[in-house]
């Protein structure tokens, strides 16, 4: 008796863990488990990153340089955390990238951004913007996270 109570207990923590590490990683959607919104396990919930608005434009470019300005708005349909932002440009056969890794994002907040690329030649056509944004892969701990609510 007292072997299965251990096979039972060991396989309750280890579910336990499991589902969490499920959700935390992103494996299982909280909003397929209603339990999870009404706990509100801030942890749990990671950003989702949504790019509002891009534009780019020339103006600072003059007669021998040039540099496009390729603005964008992102926000956080998600909780709090980490989003990687990669922003390219494409002009001529050719893809010019800037990244910026794990910027942080409060709830619900958003995120202006403005990036130079020095690379842009006016004489070489017609050019596209392009802004990637998704969940960093790290994620910050709680004591974090209470950290920048608090200073909201």
């Amino acid at each position: 008796m007292k072997k299965l109570l251990k096979i039972v207990g060991i396989l309750l923590v280890v579910g336990i863990v499991g589902i969490y590490y499920a959700l935390k990683t992103g494996y299982i959607d909280t909003k397929d488990i209603e339990i999870i919104e009404d706990i509100k396990i801030e942890p749990l919930f990671k950003p989702k990153p949504e790019v509002i608005s891009s534009f780019s434009n020339t103006d600072k470019t003059n007669l021998l340089s040039g540099i496009c300005t390729v603005h964008g708005v992102i926000k956080n349909n998600g909780g709090t955390g980490f989003i990687d932002i990669e922003v390219k440009l494409h002009q001529k056969n050719k893809t010019y990238y800037r990244e910026y890794k794990q910027r942080t994002i409060k709830k619900n907040g958003t995120l202006e951004i403005n990036v130079d690329f020095k690379e842009y030649n006016r004489y070489k056509g017609k050019y596209r913007e392009e802004i990637i944004v998704k969940p960093s892969i790290k994620q910050p701990s709680p004591a974090e996270i209470r950290k920048w609510e608090e200073k909201q």
